[in-house]
């Protein structure tokens, strides 16, 4: 099949960028893969490697009205992306247009929905509520869900979420991988504890600081920052330079599997993460695993580690526990390592080379 992925930057080393990455470069085995998107910047995946097509766009105003122009931005990758003529149209981003798409153009299209809108961390200001309820993507959204002929989730936490949003919606749960080549246990463990992710204001990393500060190890953050999240990278060092917290900024992956290879607990406090690759990460490298209670984490970290709620006091008593206790943290590590199985990109692409062949043998309506 000719597959057309759309999408609007390629900023960062993300999970979402990582799934795009790990899963069409396996696609392309079989199937003729063109990049359709509005740029490439330099801290993220390779994904030159493939043939692309990069629209330039403005994506805000000032900063502002980002939604409005970001779904402008993204029409014109469609737009480019129909000339190629695909057999299909895979979007990562404005999942609202797959309804156009495929009422206009007949072109099967699909989405891998990480988060619908209806989760998206929004401004509640009544201005905001406004703005949004004019542009209309929600509805958008929805009716676009209730048209195409299946829609992939990253878990079953989102696919909760689109049957509330759009109940005629076809979904499939398409689970994440990870490398296991690349991600392994050493079973080293140096007394510190270790928190990847994006630096942006639903990661909760003053959980992480607090919890730092309250029990007296060692943190360290890591993470990749964004151009609209830098006033809230500025706050989070702030915050841990009081705390003697170390921040390593756009980190390698081999920095990465490093530190996790020999921290001792990896913590994850993000707030209704819709699946959270970090987690199942650290349990490939055999690590205990301390999460807030939400979300698509529920589904990893809730079958081998520890999940808290949003008091501090509960993840320092179950913190100061594991570090206490270096063979409680072995036995925690080794089931999660095992579970961290389940997780190949090998798993990820064979399900969606199954329902690709499905989709490659129906006929458009």
């Amino acid at each position: 099949m000719k597959i057309a992925l759309v999408h609007t930057i390629f900023m960062s080393k993300g999970g979402g960028e990582r799934f795009l990455y790990e899963v069409f470069r396996r696609l392309r085995e079989k199937h003729e893969i063109h990049i359709f998107c509005n740029g490439i910047g330099s801290e993220t995946f390779n994904f030159q490697e493939f043939e692309y097509t990069v629209i330039p766009a403005r994506h805000d105003l000032f900063g502002r009205f980002v939604a409005y122009y970001e779904a402008k931005a993204l029409k014109k990758v469609i737009e480019h992306a129909i000339k190629w003529k695909p057999d299909l149209i895979w979007l990562n981003r404005g999942y609202y247009y797959a309804g156009w798409i495929i009422e206009r153009y007949k072109i099967k299209t699909i989405p891998y929905v990480h988060y619908p809108i209806s989760l998206e961390p929004l401004k509640t200001d009544i201005l905001h509520k406004i703005y949004r309820r004019i542009i209309g993507l929600e509805k958008l959204e929805s009716e676009s869900f209730a048209k195409v002929p299946v829609i992939l989730c990253n878990s079953k936490y989102t696919e909760s979420a689109i049957k509330r949003e759009q109940p005629a919606a076809r979904t499939e749960v398409v689970y994440p991988g990870v490398d296991h080549s690349k991600f392994f246990p050493t079973w080293e463990d140096e007394g510190y504890l270790y928190y990847n992710s994006r630096f942006q204001k639903i990661k909760n990393h003053e959980l992480a600081i607090e919890v730092a500060k309250r029990t007296g190890y060692s943190l360290i953050l890591s993470g990749f920052v964004s151009r609209n999240n830098l006033d809230y990278f500025e706050y989070i060092k702030r915050k841990a330079e009081e705390a003697n917290v170390k921040i390593i900024q756009n980190p390698s992956d081999e920095t990465i599997v490093k530190l996790l290879q020999k921290c001792s607990v990896f913590l994850f406090p993000s707030i209704g993460e819709h699946f959270g690759i970090a987690p199942v990460e650290a349990m490939a490298c055999g690590k205990p695993v301390v999460a807030h209670r939400s979300g698509g984490t529920i589904e990893t970290v809730g079958k081998v580690g520890v999940l808290c709620g949003d008091d501090p006091d509960e993840w320092v008593k179950n913190i100061k526990r594991l570090m206490e206790d270096k063979n409680e943290r072995r036995i925690m590590g080794e089931k999660a390592f095992m579970f961290s199985k389940e997780f190949t990109w090998e798993n990820t692409v064979k399900k969606i080379s199954e329902i690709l062949e499905v989709l490659e043998k129906a006929q458009m309506v």
